[in-house]
């Protein structure tokens, strides 16, 4: 889901006009009725889309592509290679190369820092959170980091955002392991399921550096074990929020919303 600049809502989804196939659909709402916007806009199988607007508020959709990538079978089953196309006019465009990734790729999402250029984050499925940024013309890797070691039911993708200052900031989920898979001293000792919160900054030094991100406050933040992680800024005061369900110590879920003060 996401509103365009006049505030006019769309959304992208997976259909499966048959048991075995999957396709992207997107629709926007007219003031009266959800109209569609394109319908299988990959022409093949694909699967599980983000979608955002860009600054000149042009529509992106990124997905696993099926069609194009590496696995073959069931689409309900099977992963697919990343994917992002656009809206442009009344036609669908691949962005760059299509299935870019070059290896299976989950949980896709988008993201623009203040000059606009592109981004994608996405998880390889066993340990890795990889961001890819668009050129202009092709899909270059940024960066991968080793997060959520240990975990189930958070997604291994990290959340790419930028702040004011056009820093790329990123919420990911671990348990007890920094973004390069070394242990924490004071490391959240993971149960099956769970995992804590942590957000790093971009510090401006380049790889192969691996001290290019400093954490903002302490790593795996939250009091207790989380998962379902949100990430977003307050654009007014350049304030990190973050939302996510928090185990109570009992078994059961509740919501928690925190934010970055500053110090912790």
């Amino acid at each position: 889901f996401a509103l365009d600049n006049n505030d006019i809502p769309y959304i992208a989804f997976t259909e499966h006009p048959t048991f075995t196939e999957s396709v992207i659909s997107v629709m926007k709402f007219d003031g009266v009725h959800w109209v569609y916007v394109g319908y299988d806009i990959n022409d093949g199988q694909s699967k599980v889309p983000d979608i955002a607007f860009d600054a000149n508020n042009v529509l992106y959709v990124a997905f696993e592509d099926i069609k194009n990538g590496l696995s073959t079978g069931q689409a309900t089953l099977w992963p697919g290679s990343a994917t992002v196309m656009k809206l442009n006019g009344n036609n669908w465009m691949y962005v760059g190369d299509f299935a870019f990734s070059y290896i299976d790729a989950f949980d896709i999402q988008l993201s623009f820092d203040n000059n606009n250029d592109l981004f994608v984050t996405y998880s390889d499925g066993i340990a890795s959170g990889l961001i890819n940024q668009f050129d202009g013309n092709h899909w270059t890797l940024v960066d991968s980091l080793m997060t959520n070691l240990g975990t189930t039911t958070n997604s291994i993708t990290p959340q790419l955002t930028f702040d004011n200052t056009n820093t790329a900031n990123i919420a990911f989920v671990s348990a007890g392991s920094d973004y390069y898979s070394m242990s924490l001293a004071n490391q959240y000792n993971s149960l099956y399921d769970y995992g804590k919160p942590n957000l790093i900054e971009f510090n401006g030094l380049q790889p192969p550096s691996y001290l290019q991100y400093d954490y903002v406050g302490v790593p795996e933040f939250s009091t207790r074990p989380m998962h379902q992680l949100k990430f977003c800024y307050d654009r007014a005061n350049d304030n990190p929020y973050m939302a996510f369900w928090e185990e109570d110590g009992l078994g059961a879920y509740n919501p928690a919303v925190m934010k970055f003060d500053g110090v912790s």
